[in-house]
């Protein structure tokens, strides 16, 4: 690509970048959320001006979502075996998997010391070695393998439950990072894969109060019970915030010291002595940082939210990184000096003779013999720059020598067969 045609399509690209950068900035965005009505998450929503998301009634289930700590074992058939729960739930809801394996047992000392009024069993359990007791009510589904041959025994004290009951079989796997501040739980962190997830309303029986991690650009939606009574974290911004100003500044810098290298820096001259192509890998290192800049711009802004000191400290890295590669790489400018000797060092014989024949057609009044000698000035004047054969341009100053020595004596003749020479000598050059 030849320079004039990079800068015209670096600055075109620069204006439009700006100019789309300046205008997508005049909006506000916030994370989708859905709340319990009359809860502290949807007041949160309403001051902060977030977009709310009306829960289905078959979707309210989430609003409720509640997780658990066990210990347990694995059975000799591969499958898993509750052993004991030392959390806070007064109705606790059994597993059905705990990761991929499924729960099948309760264990023979699960219900020692344990206060709890509720237990909900999952279709999954086939078998409880624990003794029978009637302290705790089991519920189970009324197709459940342990209900079907309990259901007539007087051990257990047995409900059915409803099929609207909501039931959460995964309520042993917690995808969260928590802090356990004894009476409430701090969600710092989700671990899980999803774009769209429930906040739980309860771990082990205490009630999530505190929402801590950044939610906006990283979910599609997240959903809040009642019980959480503060958010911190991101969940909104303006787009147009000192990220904005500091990501445009270092892209608007990058843009210029692109241009800069591209035109100040790297050869101008490529090899056939023609100027004008850009080559090198200064050339590939510029597109590559330009290229990064504007990447971490539109990142940091529209992507993932960052602090303005880290915006800064990483593009300054980026900059002093793409310095460092050029430095490192600058051969452009002792490859220019080089190639430019050469042009100098191959061109000063054809300069020579352009300067010899400079004027040469002044003051010879015949019209045949001007017409001649310009003819000697036009093919030395528009011929190949490059010197191909010095013996020939050798030559052919001498004979320019001559010429002035012919044209002083006035002998028209001797003039127009001097000039044919050499015009003969120039064409074969």
């Amino acid at each position: 690509m030849k320079r004039a045609a990079f800068n015209v399509v670096t600055i075109i690209l620069a204006i439009v970048y700006i100019g789309l950068l300046i205008v997508g900035n005049v909006f506000y965005r916030s994370i989708p959320i859905a709340t319990a009505p009359g809860s502290y998450a949807e007041r949160f929503a309403q001051e902060n001006m977030l977009h709310q998301i009306n829960v289905p009634d078959s979707e309210k289930k989430f609003l409720d979502f509640r997780y658990e700590n066990f210990d347990y074992n694995t059975t000799d058939k591969g499958t898993i075996s509750i052993e004991s729960y030392a959390g806070k739930s007064e109705d606790l809801m059994i597993p059905a998997f705990i990761g991929e394996t499924m729960v099948t047992t309760i264990g023979e000392h699960f219900f020692d010391n344990l206060d709890i009024e509720s237990l909900y069993l999952p279709e999954t359990i086939v078998e409880i070695k624990a003794e029978p007791t009637k302290k705790v009510i089991l519920y189970c589904d009324k197709d459940a393998p342990f209900y079907k041959r309990n259901q007539d025994s007087e051990d257990w004290k047995l409900e059915t439950t409803y099929d609207s009951t909501y039931y959460n079989p995964f309520c042993a796997d917690i995808p969260f990072y928590y802090n356990d501040n004894g009476k409430s739980i701090e969600l710092v962190g989700y671990k899980g894969d999803d774009k769209i997830i429930a906040i739980p309303s309860y771990i082990d029986g205490k009630p999530v109060t505190t929402v801590s991690f950044n939610l906006l650009g990283h979910y599609d939606m997240v959903i809040f019970p009642d019980t959480v009574t503060e958010i911190n974290g991101k969940v909104s911004t303006w787009i147009f915030s000192p990220v904005l100003v500091i990501e445009l500044i270092f892209t608007v810098l990058a843009f210029v010291i692109v241009i800069a290298t591209v035109n100040v820096i790297l050869p101008r001259y490529a090899r056939n002595l023609n100027e004008y192509m850009l080559s090198g890998p200064q050339v590939i290192f510029s597109i590559l940082y330009l290229a990064a800049q504007i990447y971490l711009c539109f990142r940091y802004i529209y992507l993932v939210p960052i602090s303005p000191f880290w915006a800064i400290l990483i593009s300054l890295a980026l900059l002093l990184a793409y310095i460092l590669i050029i430095s490192l790489l600058n051969r452009g400018r002792k490859q220019s000096y080089k190639v430019m000797e050469e042009v100098r060092t191959q061109t000063e014989s054809v300069r020579n003779l352009q300067s010899m024949v400079k004027n040469l057609s002044d003051g010879i009044s015949d019209p045949e013999t001007k017409k001649a000698v310009s003819r000697v000035m036009d093919e030395i004047r528009f011929t190949q720059a490059k010197s191909k054969d010095t013996e020939v341009e050798n030559l052919v100053a001498e004979k320019i020598t001559l010429l002035k020595g012919i044209i002083a004596e006035g002998n028209k003749d001797e003039i127009i067969a001097k000039c044919e020479d050499i015009i003969s000598l120039m064409k074969n050059r």
